[in-house]
């Protein structure tokens, strides 16, 4: 006996088969009915055609798959232009490898023209630095050229820019011209808590509007500046990330003083200034820093 899968044929055709099992023999002019009169032929045909069927089937799954690919596709390439045209960028941009000048390399950054940001003589981590808000220290970068080869740049700003959105246009610069690519990770790191003194602080409140900070060797003055401010710029110089742990509120004016270390004679060095002048204290410890790590970044810019 032949036991025939309904599941198999399509719905078009389910009464056909039904018609066949049960005796009638099917009409020899259907186009569908591919087998010999009696005997095995209708079954023949039935076979015949389930596999055509299967065959169509197929060929349709295959061309909706491929169909969907290329839809996958095209709305991953829509959406890579769409945010290449939504990043925020410069108006125009020069990026070039700083030509050899004597004297020294420090970078300077030149904003007397307010349409226009300038920067000379500045290593790729710096400008990583400037646009992603980051201590440099905290970047983590594998060829030495990171921090001794040199470059120039010069870009104007859209119409009616604000300032804080400088440094999201330099990450789209830096990502255009040196291909670069970060990823962030948090580690635990060795860090100082600045900590209010045994004696308890001695600050002056700040009484001006807005924080003016200045950094020199050996110093650190401000005005009107947060206790997470005075952390950031102590961290540059104890060489280790510094968090706030005072848990003073308000912000204050800073005059902090010192000296080397090898120069004790001729007065204190940090850490006794800090405790002495503003009552604070520098205590290691242990502390998830979050790092930023480079992935990718070409030495030489494309063309401008």
């Amino acid at each position: 006996m032949l036991i025939l899968n309904p599941r198999d044929y399509s719905d078009k055709y389910d009464a056909k088969l039904d018609g066949q099992i049960g005796g009638m023999a099917p009409s020899l002019g259907h186009p569908e009915w591919l087998g010999r009169q009696g005997g095995e032929g209708p079954i023949m045909g039935c076979w015949m055609y389930n596999q055509r069927s299967r065959d169509a089937k197929q060929e349709m799954e295959d061309k909706a798959m491929r169909a969907v690919k290329f839809a996958v596709a095209l709305l991953g390439i829509t959406t890579v232009s769409a945010l290449a045209q939504s990043a925020p960028a410069f108006e125009v941009a020069s990026v070039k490898v700083a030509p050899p000048r004597t004297g020294t390399a420090g970078f300077t950054a030149m904003t007397s023209d307010p349409a226009m940001v300038r920067y000379s003589n500045i290593t790729l981590k710096n400008l990583i630095a400037i646009a992603y808000d980051f201590d440099s220290r905290l970047i983590l970068a594998g060829p030495t050229w990171f921090d001794n080869v040199l470059y120039d740049v010069t870009a104007k700003l859209p119409p009616d820019t604000p300032k804080d959105r400088v440094p999201v246009m330099l990450q789209t610069l830096l990502a255009e011209r040196f291909k670069l690519a970060v990823h962030r990770e948090t580690k635990e790191q060795r860090v100082y808590y600045l900590v209010v003194g045994k004696d308890g602080p001695k600050l002056k409140e700040g009484r001006e509007s807005g924080s003016q900070n200045q950094m020199v060797p050996g110093g650190i003055m401000g005005h009107s500046m947060p206790m997470d401010m005075l952390a950031a710029l102590l961290a540059r110089f104890v060489g280790y990330q510094v968090v706030d742990n005072t848990r003073l509120t308000g912000t204050f004016d800073i005059n902090l003083k010192w000296v080397r270390e090898d120069d004790k004679d001729n007065g204190p060095e940090l850490f006794a200034a800090l405790q002495e002048q503003l009552g604070l204290k520098l205590e290691p410890g242990k502390a998830p820093v979050e790092m930023l790590i480079v992935d990718h970044a070409d030495r030489i810019p494309t063309d401008n």
